[in-house]
């Protein structure tokens, strides 16, 4: 059986610290893709009932998220706290070679994402929105130690909009649709389709 992992993983916050992924299993097989959507969601669940007590740790390397899997890098740099001046921990530097395995990663994976059905995409994006619900104050807390964020900003606007913008976008996914425009030319008619258009490789400026 094939099993490929969803490249495109919904990775949540845009700091380096701990972060939860949310990601899907496709099979080959669809009497299995329900099952494997069902275990890891009860398995986020879970974790979400325990969360993390965050603490610096500046032995601690941030990974990459490559293919589903963690990978450490070589070459890293410290992560300083801009309240203590302190180290807070250590982030995993991207080389070109880690830049190209992620995009093959996500070639690999696209097929199977692009035929995946809207209701479906939609519920991974809703319930990523829970988790962060319920992990708001630990996600706070990472903004807080790394960027040194106030309280009014990461508890009171950004965690809360990550969940907000979560939900807007897994209720515009079914919108997405084509359209028959009205054609100039007499006898004549189109039909536009939008469709998946592959891998795009996005560099955060922070």
């Amino acid at each position: 059986m094939d099993t490929r992992e969803i490249a495109s993983s919904i990775q949540l916050g845009t700091f380096t610290a701990r972060c939860i992924v949310l990601y899907v299993v496709p099979t080959v097989k669809k009497q299995h893709q329900t099952d494997q959507q069902e275990f890891i969601v009860q398995e986020e669940k879970a974790n979400m009932s325990n969360p993390s007590v965050v603490k610096p740790d500046p032995s601690y390397v941030v990974p990459l998220l490559i293919n589903g899997k963690e990978v450490t890098t070589k070459t890293t740099f410290p992560v300083t706290s801009p309240s203590s001046h302190k180290q807070v921990w250590s982030s995993s530097s991207a080389s070109l070679e880690e830049v190209k395995s992620a995009v093959s990663a996500a070639k690999a994976a696209f097929p199977a994402w692009s035929k995946m059905k809207h209701s479906a995409k939609r519920n991974i994006f809703l319930q990523a929105a829970n988790v962060v619900d319920a992990r708001a104050e630990e996600f706070a807390d990472y903004m807080k130690i790394e960027t040194g964020a106030a309280d009014n900003f990461s508890n009171g606007f950004n965690v809360p909009k990550m969940a907000d913008m979560l939900r807007d976008v897994a209720g515009r996914l079914s919108a997405v649709m084509g359209h028959i425009p009205s054609c100039e030319e007499e006898g004549t008619s189109a039909l536009i389709v939008k469709e998946p258009y592959g891998v795009v490789l996005g560099i955060a400026p922070w």
